[in-house]
């Protein structure tokens, strides 16, 4: 996957979707889009920890994963559409953010904005 940048200020990721799953193909595009949203000019390490972090969020954030009560990796996977792997991932960050939420109960106004644009579309 590659991002480039233009003359009219544009961005574009060209990527191939030949040989890899679709699941595999949203992580890497909403990677490439972490690149561009958070202005990522190089390819650091931390620009791509970064862009992975973005990605992971991005797919599943972990207040949506509150919201349908999943109890583990499977129920991730099933709701969110993603690779079991990354399904893993995201659980194992979900139940990070858990241990936060549970000790102050309160949630991020990202996160309010978040499950109100849940609340909209369900």
């Amino acid at each position: 996957m590659v991002s480039l940048w233009n003359k009219m200020a544009q961005e574009y990721i060209f990527y191939n979707d030949m040989g890899r799953c679709y699941e595999r193909q949203n992580w890497t595009i909403l990677h490439e889009i972490g690149h561009i949203v958070l202005d990522h000019t190089g390819h650091s390490d931390q620009e791509e920890d970064e862009a992975n972090f973005f990605a992971k969020y991005a797919i599943a954030p972990p207040v949506l994963i509150h919201k349908i009560g999943a109890q583990c990796p499977q129920d991730i996977y099933e709701v969110f559409d993603i690779s079991y792997e990354a399904a893993v991932y995201a659980y194992d960050y979900y139940r990070l953010w858990k241990s936060r939420y549970e000790r102050i109960h309160k949630l991020t106004a990202y996160e309010e904005k978040l499950l109100n644009l849940f609340k909209k579309c369900a």
